[in-house]
């Protein structure tokens, strides 16, 4: 409902380009003048002795207003004015500008009728025909008592003003758009459900960045108008569009970053599906395949079993990705905003990243674990019988497995007896042989794996980010180069701890004759002794080719999804921790 909105405007390097004072001095040739006294006088002082200084030129009021009605005006800003005003929100502005310069510039571009108020440093003509400036609040009568504000004009005092009688008139919900230091003491006076809109790279949003707990309404950056128009556009929708619109407007951020975050894991996971499966047979050392490499394991899974053999354990893998992704994507933004805003001496460096990335692999670990260990025993499973691919087809919820003893290897690896007909059918054996521990069979070397992985992941992430230019950041390419970076040197650190996962989860799939595998870091010798220590990196060269296109999808269907779910940025960290953060 916009009836109940207040939408209170900046004027200067807001609503305009510019800056309107520094606009009609440099276009009229003052400059020289005014950097000669702009030390020695308060700046509304300042600029009426420019326009004293005018005046002494023969330079008339019209030929002032004709300056002003040149200055730059972005197009999307006006049509965002226009589209806010038309759905019923109270537009009002309050700048350290002047009444004659804001009221030519809005009036030579229409928007004059779309603001109910504007609060700002009244002028009039004197009888000589000067313009004069005048200060909105009249030090000499009495200070404001702001420290914050200028003597001339405290925009903290007009906007407790403004709410108080707002409030009379139903009004109940403010947003401020500003960018510079003025701007800091009104952003302080807004209340849980207000917003506030800081321009990106400017004084405000600066210091918001530095003072997060300060502030008490939702920020929501943006850089220029033509953001805000699109922002705008995209809420303008009809029939079931307004329907989803008005959803995904009722979604807290963390709702918006589970959802984008799950989408994201799921069709990531399903398009490398095909090199995890190989991958799985590599670690767990499936004989025939173990001698086969990567071509000839994909020739013969694809001649055994078809192409929906690449994707067996893929229903799990989904089950288990789509709540571990989300979880992870959005428990790291909870714990570093916990951080952020519990131990503010931490910074917002890569360490930070480490730490809040791990935590969040560990937490999206514990819940989803379970699912990753039916996933890797389904996976684990053979068929070698042609025909028996058929009766997949025909029964696509059900994923038989037929083994041939004749062909056999000497260490017997499968029983032929354990065959899990899917998803549901593998939880249920599982539970009844060994209960909820058998469902957790491995999760201690996946916590010790995912911590060090998921910190180093965002780490490197992070870290490398901060060596692109600013204007480079928001590009998909930069975006996913670094992504696959850091996801490659997560992956090599950290590769023999989940060979030592895999192995623990498909153990009791083995014979009796294997050793037993407990601990991990005696499961890390057991395998290096006895298998070789390049078992503890089978799988990584395909391991390799997965990351790169997963994380490249990952990335940018999770950036698709924040688009489309109106999930503020994550280029800057800072923002990510204030990003709807309410604090009473």
């Amino acid at each position: 409902m916009m009836s109940d909105l207040v939408v209170v405007f900046d004027f200067d390097r807001t609503m305009i380009e510019g800056d309107s004072d520094d606009w009609v001095v440099t276009q009229m040739g003052l400059t020289q003048l005014f950097n000669q006294l702009r030390r020695t006088l308060p700046w509304n002082s300042l600029m009426d002795r420019m326009m004293e200084e005018l005046h002494s030129l023969d330079k008339t009021v019209e030929d002032i207003a004709n300056c002003m009605r040149l200055t730059p005006f972005d197009s999307h800003m006006i049509e965002a004015i226009k589209s806010a005003h038309s759905l019923g929100c109270d537009l009002k502005i309050i700048s350290d500008a002047n009444q004659f310069f804001i009221e030519t510039i809005l009036e030579h571009h229409g928007l004059l009728g779309c603001f109910s108020e504007i609060y700002t440093n009244p002028t009039f003509i004197d009888e000589n025909g000067r313009l004069r400036i005048l200060p909105y609040h009249n030090s000499a009568l009495a200070h404001h008592g702001c420290n914050l504000c200028p003597s001339n004009l405290c925009k903290g005092v007009v906007v407790n003003d403004i709410r108080t009688s707002a409030l009379g008139h139903g009004k109940k919900r403010f947003i401020y758009l500003g960018d510079g230091r003025g701007d800091i003491c009104p952003m302080l006076k807004l209340v849980d459900g207000d917003y506030v809109m800081p321009r990106k790279n400017y004084p405000l949003w600066d210091r918001i960045c530095s003072k997060p707990t300060l502030i008490k309404a939702e920020v929501h950056e943006w850089s220029n108008a033509e953001e805000l128009e699109k922002k705008r556009e995209e809420r303008e929708t009809s029939g079931n569009g307004k329907f989803l619109d008005g959803i995904i407007e009722a979604m807290p951020v963390f709702a918006k970053e589970l959802v984008a975050g799950g989408v994201a894991g799921g069709v990531a996971k399903s398009a490398v599906a095909p090199l995890e499966r190989v991958k799985i047979l590599f670690q767990t050392r499936r004989g025939e395949f173990q001698s086969m490499g990567l071509l000839g394991s994909i020739n013969k899974i694809a001649k055994t079993e078809g192409v929906l053999g690449f994707y067996r354990g893929n229903g799990a893998s989904v089950a288990r990705i789509v709540p571990y992704a989300a979880l992870h994507y959005m428990a790291y933004e909870q714990y570093r905003r916990w951080i952020i805003l519990s131990y503010p001496d931490v910074g917002r460096g890569p360490v930070l990243d480490l730490v809040a990335g791990s935590f969040a692999g560990g937490t999206a670990v514990l819940f989803t674990y379970p699912l990753d260990l039916v996933r890797t025993k389904l996976a684990y499973q053979v068929n070698t019988n042609v025909k028996r691919f058929f009766n997949f087809l025909t029964a696509p919820n059900a994923l038989p497995v037929v083994v041939d003893s004749s062909k056999m290897n000497l260490q017997g690896l499968v029983r032929s007896e354990q065959v899990y007909k899917g998803i549901v059918d593998c939880f249920s054996k599982t539970y009844k042989e060994s209960g909820l521990r058998g469902l957790y069979r491995g999760v201690a070397p996946s916590l010790y794996g995912i911590f060090p992985y998921a910190g180093l992941k965002f780490y490197f992430y992070e870290e490398m980010k901060l060596h692109v230019p600013e204007e480079d950041k928001k590009n998909i390419m930069v975006k996913l180069v670094c992504g696959s970076v850091a996801g490659l040197m997560g992956q090599t650190f950290t590769y023999p701890l989940d060979v030592v996962r895999r192995q623990m989860q498909v153990e009791r799939l083995a014979t009796s004759n294997s050793a037993e595998l407990k601990g991990t870091m005696e499961s890390l010798v057991m395998i290096a002794q006895k298998q070789g220590w390049k078992q503890l990196f089978s799988g990584l060269s395909i391991n390799y080719l997965k990351v790169v296109p997963s994380v490249a999808i990952g990335f940018t269907i999770y950036d698709v999804m924040k688009l489309f779910l109106r999930v503020p940025s994550r280029d800057d960290a800072v923002i990510e921790v204030v990003t709807n953060k309410r604090n009473s």
